[in-house]
């Protein structure tokens, strides 16, 4: 959460590297941060740029914006192929939401214990919040919070989730998308426009492409690319495993092009 890509890769270079209290980061091996110069030269001359269409049609303004800015990428010199289409992506959901009950309830459970909270626990939580339902959740239930905690430890079955949901986003979703068509990043929409807080009917939900990286665990830079009614909504660019570097210089080119963004007014 940056305010260009210079700043993000200056954050990167800080971050990046193994912690023992993440099990996560052995998994990631980042080279060391290319020179100052390779980023403030990026070029999206001959770049093999894969558009990810199914992420659109959510909001025609979105959409249009979208359009323009592919235009952008080839008067720059990339090589746009569109669409490129990720088959399975449906078949992530019911894997990937067990994953989030599992660690979720593991996660908060060792933070609560560690962190001195007046709640020592996710059961404990859902008991305060039973107790308390009438002035601190008079709009919310707490479903999702009970469905985690009824999860248990990290077993087997979160295991065998866990593997399924990486496949599909991973070797066969992004990476078997970007050998199809020899690409080397791919691109969509980041959202659409934030939508207002509706306690009756929920979220709604104006698209994205954040899905398939986090899950994978990839690479996904998001860039602004215009405005919806004054709300922002960016480009999204996301590359195969540890290529941090290469989709971050992609990134810094395409913002040379388009500095979108806007200082945020104070209301």
């Amino acid at each position: 959460m940056t305010t260009t890509v210079a700043d993000a890769t200056a954050l990167l270079a800080v971050i990046s590297g193994p912690d023992p209290a993440d099990p996560a980061t052995t998994e990631v091996t980042i080279p060391p941060a290319p020179d100052a110069a390779d980023f403030e030269n990026a070029s999206l001359k001959g770049v093999r740029i894969g558009v990810l269409r199914q992420n659109l049609g959510f909001h025609p303004a979105v959409d249009a914006i979208f359009a323009r800015e592919l235009e952008r990428l080839r008067e720059a010199g990339a090589e746009v192929v569109d669409p490129v289409r990720i088959e399975g992506v449906a078949k992530i959901g019911e894997a990937e939401f067990t994953v989030l009950l599992h660690e979720f309830r593991d996660g908060l459970n060792r933070y609560l214990a560690d962190s001195h909270a007046p709640v020592e626990s996710l059961s404990a939580l859902i008991a305060w919040n039973r107790e308390h339902a009438e002035t601190v959740m008079p709009w919310f239930g707490q479903e999702l919070l009970e469905r985690a905690e009824a999860t248990g430890s990290l077993t087997e079955a979160y295991q065998t989730a866990r593997a399924d949901a990486r496949r599909l986003a991973g070797p066969e979703g992004i990476d078997a998308a970007l050998a199809a068509h020899d690409l080397d990043v791919l691109i969509g929409p980041s959202n659409g426009p934030a939508w207002k807080i509706d306690p009756v009917n929920g979220d709604h939900y104006g698209g994205g492409s954040s899905r398939l990286p986090a899950v994978a665990g990839y690479p996904h830079l998001t860039v602004p690319m215009g405005y919806v009614h004054g709300l922002p909504v960016g480009l999204s660019i996301i590359g195969p495993a540890n290529s941090d570097w290469r989709v971050l210089q992609i990134g810094a080119a395409y913002e040379k092009l388009n500095p979108a963004r806007q200082a945020p007014g104070i209301q």
